[in-house]
């Protein structure tokens, strides 16, 4: 699912910045930033989420999943 919201991400940022391509450069190299800073921004918000921890064996050791 991951891939799938990035892509939702980056549509709807590319509707909100839409107005911000002049045509100065190709649809290409916008979008493709576009997409850079929406991958980056997804994974900032990523990285500042808790990690979820679980007990084993009495120790503390990162889980996979949530």
């Amino acid at each position: 699912m991951e891939a799938d919201d990035l892509t939702q991400d980056v549509l709807v940022q590319m509707i909100r910045k839409m107005e911000s391509f002049q045509g100065d450069a190709r649809f290409s190299t916008w979008l493709y930033t576009v997409t850079r800073h929406a991958a980056a921004d997804r994974h900032r918000k990523q990285a500042a989420e808790p990690v979820w921890w679980k007990v084993r064996e009495h120790t503390w050791r990162p889980c996979a999943s949530k």
